[in-house]
């Protein structure tokens, strides 16, 4: 592993699966924007439930898009 990573404590608030499953896609899509993901004033794409960095630039975004498309072909309809 060629990266460093640390360890944190976060109380998060996310929805879980049998409320996802449940979701209609117009709350699916406002959960994503104002519950999961943001770019933050650093222009840092981040999870909203724990913080973390999800992208730092376009070439990350662009290679983090292309995963989720590779492992959403494996996900039901």
């Amino acid at each position: 592993m060629g990266y460093k990573t640390i360890k944190t404590t976060v109380e998060i608030e996310a929805a879980d699966i049998p409320a996802m499953e449940d979701m209609p896609i117009e709350e699916y899509r406002e959960y994503l924007k104002f519950g999961m993901i943001h770019v933050d004033h650093h222009d840092i794409l981040r999870s909203l439930v724990a913080g973390y960095p999800l992208a730092c630039n376009k070439t990350q975004l662009k290679e983090l898009i292309s995963y989720l498309s590779e492992i959403g072909k494996s996900l039901k309809d």
